[in-house]
């Protein structure tokens, strides 16, 4: 949130196509599957079908926020420098190899995975950018 308001979507994803999911779709479906007992034993990959890379990222905070956010395509190492400060070592190697094969090979959704989650999303899910506009929203009725 902090280096978002400040302008820059600092997470290092590249350019490569990323599954994205509404927190809500991830709320919605657990509470589908424990109180229905839905997908046991499975495991369903919850996305919105929207696959923004890191520009286009920061272009949907750019429109929601009504104010410029850059993607600053850091290296996952150059995030990692910066976020030193702040993460405990294991989090920060963990979350470095995960950027790292983001960076690589994106995360692309495909039509298999949208139809697994249908059990789940009956009604399909939100998209990525409602998830932004809906905080945006929040953050500005909060101050940010």
């Amino acid at each position: 949130r902090p280096a978002i308001l400040e302008g820059a979507y600092a997470v290092p994803i590249g350019g490569m196509p990323l599954a994205r999911v509404h927190v809500r779709d991830i709320a919605d479906a657990a509470a589908k599957s424990l109180l229905e007992r839905l997908a046991v034993d499975q495991c369903v990959l919850l996305s919105s079908g929207d696959q923004p890379n890191g520009d286009e990222t920061a272009a949907l905070w750019s429109t929601a926020l009504g104010r410029p956010v850059i993607f600053p395509d850091q290296s996952p190492q150059e995030w990692a420098e910066s976020a030193k400060a702040y993460l405990p070592e294991w989090m920060l190697f963990d979350l470095t190899l995960m950027h790292r094969h983001l960076r690589e090979f994106g995360h692309p959704v495909n039509d298999e995975d949208l139809r697994q989650q249908e059990t789940l999303l009956p009604n399909g899910p939100r998209s990525y950018r409602s998830f932004i506009e809906e905080t945006a929203n929040d953050w500005r009725t909060q101050g940010g």
